[in-house]
């Protein structure tokens, strides 16, 4: 299955969403993503949380504009369909396709 990129993510964002956030959010999975590739786990999953806190934050500045009648429900669910996609889509899968290819890690099926 195919899950949106991170340019895909940012392309998609209401205008009410600053560029500084999405900014950050792609920075972190850059960073999550490098250190996925050179094994550096640690730093990883500190990076993975920095992308979870954007997304926080990225909700925080729709739900501001929502209330504010700056964005309608649509666009608002659209978009929150668009986060959780990468979220628990893209972000996984980032993980499970590098590290057994390059960290020599064996991953377990969920049971």
């Amino acid at each position: 299955m195919g899950y949106i990129n991170i340019e895909q993510l940012i392309e998609a964002a209401p205008d009410v969403i600053s560029r500084g956030t999405l900014g950050d959010i792609k920075t972190s999975f850059g960073l999550a993503k490098h250190w996925a590739e050179n094994c550096v786990l640690g730093k990883m999953v500190d990076s993975l949380l920095f992308v979870g806190q954007g997304i926080d934050d990225v909700v925080d500045e729709m739900a501001y504009a929502f209330k504010k009648g700056k964005i309608e429900s649509e666009d608002y669910d659209a978009y929150i369909s668009k986060l959780e996609e990468f979220q628990w889509g893209t972000v996984p899968r980032m993980v499970k396709d590098i590290l057994p290819e390059r960290c020599s890690c064996k991953l377990r099926k969920e049971e």
